[in-house]
């Protein structure tokens, strides 16, 4: 994961307001839920500038870069939320969680998914 392309590229991520605007006048939008979706919109795209330092010295340098300067606990991309620090998990450091999983940067430096809770009704070997 290259940190600074992340945040450089984050912008681009948003959705345009005109998106929701051109959503006004279907049977499925009132002006209301436009104005709610925009706000939504603007609000999960605001990095705050961080106003405490966390020793993150044993973390991924990709993980280091990124949580360097910003706080990302508001940050919300489709079913993807940011944790406000990222924190060393059994599979790797953890920074993102999605329905179901959270989201590590391993120790190959990849980033992959894990099941964030144990999978209810399924035998684990040698039980």
């Amino acid at each position: 994961m290259d940190a600074k392309l992340f945040l450089e590229y984050l912008p681009w991520l948003k959705k345009p307001n005109y998106f929701y605007t051109s959503k006004l006048g279907t049977s499925e939008w009132k002006e209301s839920d436009v104005q709610d979706a925009i706000a939504r919109g603007e609000r999960d795209f605001i990095l705050h500038e961080k106003v405490s330092q966390t020793d993150l010295r044993s973390a991924p340098k990709s993980l280091q870069i990124l949580y360097a300067q910003y706080d990302l606990k508001n940050l919300h991309l489709l079913w993807t939320s940011f944790w406000a620090e990222p924190k060393q998990l059994e599979q790797g450091w953890g920074f993102a969680e999605m329905p179901e999983v959270n989201l590590v940067v391993a120790p190959s430096e990849q980033i992959e998914a894990y099941a964030a809770h144990p999978i209810r009704g399924m035998n684990r070997p040698g039980n």
